[in-house]
């Protein structure tokens, strides 16, 4: 009987999980949808031609859109063709994939903040154009366009795989001082995310600002709901990306696949392995799994940091999660962090709710 009971618990478990109810919510709207499309098949007689002109119209703004990469063209023009009524309407609802107006002002007000903060290194640049050229150029577009300039004096080491990075990882945090940054797509819950949660668990208790970004659907099978709340009571300073809403909204696409840990500022991690245990080969998922990392200890490392302050300003008009005893600044880049041209403070995060299109 136990046995059954805890297999029963299982089963229920996972039908009321959160990706089965927010999957069965979804095809509830898409069967809604496909109900409301055919039920205008009786106009069809004066609606066709409409939709049809309107789809002309979506397909002329669409090839007009120098910045679209042409496979996300040449996949929607298919689409008119296959259904020249309908494609002009399903483009309206979810083909602009730029962000929303009120998002896009606050994304530019956060890339003015975050411009000054990394100071071009002229030596640096010149050495790269010396030894290599055509880096060279690839480098000043980078910093002209993305604000992102080249640094010296950085010390860069290259892991293999993600049980190679796990031991550096753990003793970097292990050292922090003031502070740690981590932003992450895939967190779940086993022995790597166990053993870095504990090490960041006793830092916060220590007074090192802790501050973390997950995106929310890529934890969701990994983590409960609402996790950042547990986090938070442990003095860990977090919030979700862009929580998901079960609802055929093209905003729920906009997902952080960001792998980043910065400590102190001066150390940073990145590459494509994320906290759970298939990255460091603990669980077999898809056989040997091999994602790289980097750790970068120096000047560049703080470039990380102020990566994120571009995320918390997204963050904070998808989400309203970051509600602590600091207010807004949660998940945001901490007070005293160590930053490319100084030390940066983080009333910019903070003001974020009052600026463009805020209150």
């Amino acid at each position: 009987m136990q046995e059954l009971g805890r297999m029963i618990k299982k089963l229920c478990s996972k039908l009321f999980s959160r990706i089965v109810i927010t999957g069965v919510l979804i095809l509830i709207q898409a069967a809604w949808f496909w109900s409301l499309f055919t039920s205008l098949s009786s106009y069809a007689h004066w609606l066709n031609p409409l939709m049809i002109a309107l789809s002309v119209i979506m397909c002329a703004v669409l090839i007009r859109q120098d910045s679209t990469a042409p496979e996300f063209k040449i996949s929607w023009m298919v689409l008119f063709m296959i259904m020249p009524v309908q494609g002009g309407l399903l483009y309206l609802l979810w083909g602009d994939k730029r962000p929303a107006f009120r998002l896009r002002k606050k994304l530019d007000w956060a890339y003015d903040r975050i411009r000054p903060l990394r100071r071009t290194d002229p030596a640096a640049q010149a050495m790269l154009e010396q030894a290599n050229p055509r880096a060279g150029r690839t480098a000043a577009y980078l910093r002209d366009f993305a604000a992102y300039p080249v640094y010296s004096g950085t010390n860069v080491k290259f892991y293999a795989s993600g049980e190679a990075v796990f031991p550096d990882l753990l003793e970097a945090l292990e050292s922090a001082q003031e502070s740690i940054l981590l932003e992450f797509f895939i967190i779940s819950k086993g022995k790597m995310w166990d053993a870095v949660h504990d090490v960041l668990r006793r830092k916060a208790a220590q007074g090192v600002d802790v501050r973390m970004i997950y995106d929310d659907v890529g934890c969701a099978t990994g983590l409960p709901a609402q996790y950042w709340k547990t986090l938070q009571v442990e003095g860990i300073q977090a919030v979700p990306f862009n929580p998901f809403v079960p609802l055929l909204n093209l905003v729920m696409n906009s997902r952080d696949h960001r792998k980043i840990v910065v400590v102190d500022g001066k150390t940073a991690f990145t590459g494509g392995f994320n906290l759970a245990d298939e990255y460091i080969n603990q669980k077999e998922r898809f056989g040997y799994w091999c994602d790289t990392g980097v750790r970068l200890q120096g000047p560049a490392a703080g470039s990380f940091a102020t990566a994120r302050r571009k995320n918390c300003a997204q963050n904070h008009f998808l989400s309203g999660t970051a509600s602590n005893k600091q207010g807004s600044r949660s998940g945001c880049l901490p007070r005293g962090a160590a930053v490319p041209g100084g030390r940066a403070d983080d009333r910019p995060c903070a003001a974020l709710q009052r600026q463009p299109g805020g209150r």
